[in-house]
């Protein structure tokens, strides 16, 4: 019996976020509307079809 498979296109940490630790600096920022780096991250997430 095949393995069910959930739809998580796009869900994954960008290719070039780097490792664990820095995947959860990039979603701390990408998540906080009030850091200075907010839409840079946001902008570059979606370059990177981040959603």
């Amino acid at each position: 019996m095949a393995t069910p498979r959930i739809d998580g296109a796009g869900t994954a940490s960008p290719e070039d976020v780097g490792a664990l630790p820095s995947y959860y600096d990039f979603l701390e920022v990408y998540h906080d509307e009030m850091d200075p780096d907010h839409v840079f991250i946001k902008e570059w997430a979606e370059e990177q079809l981040y959603r």
